[in-house]
């Protein structure tokens, strides 16, 4: 039998897993881009007023930030993550011990800097593909990194395979990978918050870590 702490945390992690199937749902989609910008600029400790994150009204970019077009896509790995949350929800819901409300972790390994370009560069082919005659010269590309289980490790900026995606055509190119955010690169022509903070590795601070993704 679950303690009455154990049915509060119970409760409160229904709750939690509920309102991230529905954060992750397609209508949310424009949500969860401003969410990586906003990521991404407390990382790069930009400050910023949230009304300057725009979702965009056509289909050339997902959102504005003052002179930035931003294109935002993740990699999550493979992971099926509307799957992954309906069987936590249903775990905890099901949960009548306080063993069923345990969810085991796997150990974390680290991900060099080349490694996470490189799984940016083979997500951004994907979307330039797709792109076409669209074009990408003057769109900033932004990667949200969440593949559940790795860590950046050691944070040591390298261009080691940059130039590949810079081939591809975007006028600038960034990460979030929490705690961390970085510009690849950025061309003449990309917003100026953005070309004076490449090839830098820059953290979070302590106190902003847990807001990371607030407005």
């Amino acid at each position: 039998m679950l303690s009455p702490s154990e049915k509060i945390y119970k409760e409160s992690m229904i709750n939690v897993t509920s309102k991230a199937r529905q954060l992750f749902s397609n209508p949310n989609k424009p949500e969860r881009e401003k969410m990586t910008c906003r990521g991404f600029l407390h990382c790069m400790n930009i400050k910023h007023n949230d009304a300057e994150l725009v979702v965009a009204d056509n289909a050339s970019f997902d959102v504005t930030f003052r002179q930035a077009k931003f294109e935002i896509t993740e990699i999550v790995g493979g992971r099926k993550r509307d799957l992954e949350l309906k069987k936590l929800e249903t775990k905890y819901k099901n949960g009548s011990t306080s063993g069923d409300l345990l969810v085991p972790m796997e150990n974390p390994e680290p991900m060099l800097f080349s490694e996470m370009v490189q799984v940016v560069r083979d997500r951004l082919a994907e979307k330039f593909c797709r792109r076409k005659r669209q074009g990408c010269e003057n769109i900033d590309a932004l990667v949200h990194v969440g593949m559940i289980n790795r860590y950046l490790y050691p944070v040591e900026f390298s261009t080691e395979a940059v130039c590949a995606i810079e081939a591809q055509g975007w006028r600038s190119a960034s990460v979030l990978i929490v705690p961390y955010a970085t510009v690849l690169f950025a061309s003449d022509a990309a917003p100026a918050f953005l070309r004076e903070s490449v090839e830098q590795v820059r953290r979070v601070c302590d106190s902003m870590i847990n807001r990371l993704f607030d407005a």
